[in-house]
C-alpha cells in the first residue's frame, strides 16, 4: 500500500498533493487519505533512496507552499508540517534550492501576497530549527562575505533584500539566526558606511520590536550597536536616533542604557545629529518621557536651547514646549514627577529672550502660542494656565514673558501707524 501511495504521489505527468487543501473537491477524501498515510508512515523517506532525491525534495517543498490556502483544513496543515520536518530531519544534506523557497516565503512582498504559505514557512522553521540553523547561517555567510568590506551600488539592492529576510525570520523563528546575529555586529564594523547603515537599521528594528529578547540574548552585539551613535559617520549616527523612542516604548528596561546614550550626543559635534536628537525627544509620548526619561536628559535638552547653531535651538525649543503641554495636566494637580521633570520648562525657555536674538524670540513666541499657552476659547480655562505658568518662572523669566506681550502691543502699534499712513496716502491722492 505504501509503494502505491508513493507512486500516487508522483506518477510521471501530475501531482496529486497540490489538490488536498481544497476541501470542496470530489476527491478530497481519497488526497487526505494518501496524506495521512504519507505523515504516519513515513513513506516520504523513500525518496532518499532515488538518485532524483534532490529535485524531488525541492519540488515536494514547492508544492506544499504552493498549495496552502487561508482555509486549509488544521489537520492537512500539521500534516504538511509532519511530513516536511520528516524530511528536514532525515536529509543528510539539504539542497540549497530547497533552503531558497523556505526563505523566499519570508519575503516581505510574498509574505502579503500568500500569508498562508508564511504561516507554514514560520512553523516548519520553527519545528526544525536545529537542523536549519546551519543552512540559514551558510546562505547569509555567502552574502556577506560576498560583499566583501564594501558593496557595489548594483548588488546594495539584493543586500537590503537578505538584510530585510533577517528581521522577517527573527519574527517569525528568531532561533535560526543564531550564528547570523553575530554575522550582522561584525557588518557594524565595515568600512563602507553604507553597509554600517543597514547593521545599525536592521538591528535597530529587532532590538526595538515589541516583546523582542535580542538585547539579552546578545549582550555583547546591543553594545556594539549602543556604539554607533559614536560612528564616524554622521548618517549612521542619525539612523540610530531613529530607534531611540521604539526602544523606550518597547522597552522599558533598557531606558536607562538609551538615556545614557542619548545624553552623549546631546553635544554632539555635528548639528544635524544634536537636531536629530531634539527632534526625538519632541516626539516622543508622554507615557515614556514621564516614567522613562530622566532629568538629567531633559537638563542636556534644555542646554541646547543656547546652542550655537539657530537649527539646534529651534528643535530643542519645540521639543521642551510640546513636552510640557503633554504634562500640562498632571502639572495641574501637582504630581510630584510632573512638577520636578516639566514644570520648570517654561522659565527655561524664556530666560533663552535674554541672549538677544531675533530668531529666538520667534521661537519662545512660537513655543508660547502652540504648546505653552494654546488657544482656548474658554477664558477660566486660559487664564488658570497663564496664571499656573507664572507660578512657575523666576523674576528673570516673568520679565522676559511680559516683555513679548510688550512686543506685541508695540506691533499692533506700529501696524495700525502704517495702515494710517497709508491711508492717508491714499486719500492724498
Amino acid at each position: 500500500k505504501t509503494v502505491r501511495c508513493f507512486l500516487y504521489l508522483h506518477p510521471p505527468d501530475s501531482f496529486q498533493l497540490q489538490y488536498v487543501t481544497d476541501d470542496t473537491d470530489p476527491y478530497f477524501d481519497a488526497y487526505f487519505y494518501l496524506l495521512e498515510n504519507l505523515a504516519s508512515v513515513k513513506i516520504m523517506l523513500l525518496m532518499f533512496d532515488l538518485q532524483n532525491c534532490e529535485e524531488l525534495l525541492t519540488r515536494l517543498f514547492r508544492e506544499f507552499f504552493n498549495a496552502m490556502r487561508e482555509n486549509t483544513q488544521k489537520i492537512v496543515y500539521g500534516y504538511f508540517i509532519d511530513i516536511m520536518q520528516q524530511l528536514i530531519e532525515e536529509a543528510q544534506v539539504l539542497p540549497q534550492e530547497t533552503i531558497d523557497i523556505i526563505l523566499y516565503q519570508f519575503l516581505k512582498k510574498r509574505k502579503e501576497e500568500h500569508p498562508a504559505a508564511y504561516q507554514l514557512a514560520s512553523a516548519i522553521s520553527r519545528a526544525s530549527t536545529d537542523k536549519l540553523q546551519y543552512y540559514v547561517c551558510q546562505y547569509f555567510s555567502e552574502v556577506i562575505v560576498s560583499s566583501g568590506k564594501s558593496v557595489a551600488p548594483e548588488v546594495l539592492s539584493d543586500f537590503k533584500t537578505a538584510h530585510e529576510l533577517i528581521k522577517e525570520l527573527n519574527r517569525a523563528a528568531p532561533g535560526l539566526l543564531l550564528n547570523v546575529i553575530p554575522q550582522l555586529e561584525e557588518e557594524l564594523k565595515l568600512d563602507d558606511f553604507n553597509l554600517r547603515i543597514l547593521a545599525t537599521q536592521v538591528l535597530g528594528e529587532m532590538f526595538s520590536e515589541k516583546g523582542s529578547s535580542l538585547a539579552v540574548r546578545y549582550e555583547n552585539v546591543w553594545q556594539i550597536w549602543l556604539s554607533r551613535r559614536n560612528d564616524k559617520a554622521t548618517a549612521v549616527r542619525i539612523v540610530w536616533a531613529d530607534y531611540c523612542i521604539p526602544l523606550f516604548q518597547n522597552h522599558p528596561e533598557l531606558a536607562k542604557q538609551v538615556n545614557d546614550a542619548i545624553k552623549s550626543k546631546m553635544s554632539d559635534p555635528d548639528e544635524k545629529v544634536r537636531i536629530a536628537f531634539c527632534k526625538i525627544l519632541g516626539q516622543i509620548d508622554y507615557d515614556s518621557a514621564h516614567n522613562l526619561v530622566d532629568a538629567e536628559l531633559l537638563s542636556a535638552l534644555a542646554k541646547r536651547c543656547r546652542d550655537r547653531k539657530h537649527g539646534v535651538r529651534q528643535e530643542a525649543i519645540n521639543a521642551l514646549a510640546r513636552l510640557y503641554n503633554l504634562a500640562f495636566s498632571d502639572i495641574l494637580i501637582k504630581q510630584e514627577k510632573a512638577m520636578t521633570n516639566f514644570s520648570w520648562i517654561p522659565k527655561e525657555i524664556l530666560n533663552t529672550l535674554y541672549t538677544n536674538d531675533n530668531e529666538i524670540v520667534v521661537c519662545v513666541e512660537k513655543a508660547l502660542e502652540e504648546h505653552i499657552l494654546p488657544h482656548n476659547n474658554d477664558d477660566s480655562v486660559r487664564v488658570e494656565r497663564i496664571l499656573t505658568v507664572l507660578k512657575s518662572l523666576d523674576g528673570k523669566a516673568k520679565k522676559g514673558f511680559f516683555s513679548l506681550f510688550q512686543r506685541q502691543r508695540d506691533a499692533i502699534s506700529d501696524m495700525e501707524i502704517f495702515l494710517g499712513l497709508c491711508e492717508q496716502i491714499k486719500g492724498d491722492e
